[in-house]
């Protein structure tokens, strides 16, 4: 669920890139956030949590991504020039679970409970089928446990690793993951091809689903 600042002007959108381990998606997040502190215009929020143990101190002004065993995320004001409701700047917030834990770990599990919207990302190596269609579906039942309708949630297919040889074909991982309706994005995220672009259609999404009002802010 978005966050909404009065004090700031500004709404939060949470979004969760799952997908299995070493799929890609720390590499997503470190070529966005590499991609984003290069801008002077963007602010960055550099955060790192110890769930297993007490909130380790960071500097908000400092350029570096941080992440432990656990989880890695930053958040952001994306290059987006116009306001939600004429007043509210967009800030993103992106999360990844660097260990798999998402499904184990309450904290972890409580982010993705509230998150506007989700990035899959699936290692396209034929090796890997089978620990896609695992995480698939783990991530399909934790959003039933949640009450949350699967086929509602702002979410992209992004099939990562697409320059490695024995590939599945695209149109075969969608039916396997039952993702034929999702928008699905090719990507190398060593190279950074198709990473931004993912992010952009999801958070398309995200904002559609809001101005349609489904989901009001909390206040905080």
């Amino acid at each position: 669920m978005p966050t909404i600042n009065h004090h700031r002007q500004e709404i939060t959108f949470k979004i969760a890139y799952q997908g299995p381990g070493l799929s890609g998606k720390t590499t997503c997040l470190k070529y966005i956030f590499n991609t984003m502190a290069a801008d002077p215009s963007n602010t960055l929020r550099v955060q790192m949590h110890e769930f297993y143990g007490p909130q380790t101190p960071y500097d908000p002004d400092e350029m570096v991504f941080r992440y432990d065993d656990i989880s890695l995320y930053f958040s952001f004001n994306p290059p987006i020039p116009q306001r939600l409701d004429g007043r509210y700047r967009i800030r993103l917030e992106l999360h990844i679970c660097a260990n798999q834990s998402i499904y184990r770990h309450p904290a972890q599990a409580a982010f993705l409970e509230h998150a506007d919207g989700i990035v899959f990302v699936a290692d396209s190596q034929s090796a890997r089928l089978e620990a896609n269609i695992e995480s698939c579906e783990a991530l399909q039942g934790s959003l039933i446990q949640y009450g949350y309708p699967y086929n509602e949630m702002p979410l992209i297919l992004q099939c990562n690793k697409r320059d490695m040889p024995d590939i599945v074909p695209i149109h075969k991982i969608q039916q396997l993951l039952d993702m034929q309706d999702r928008t699905v994005f090719e990507s190398v995220a060593v190279r950074g091809v198709g990473v931004i672009e993912s992010l952009k259609e999801v958070t398309r999404l995200i904002l559609a689903k809001h101005r349609r009002g489904r989901r009001p802010p909390a206040a905080n």
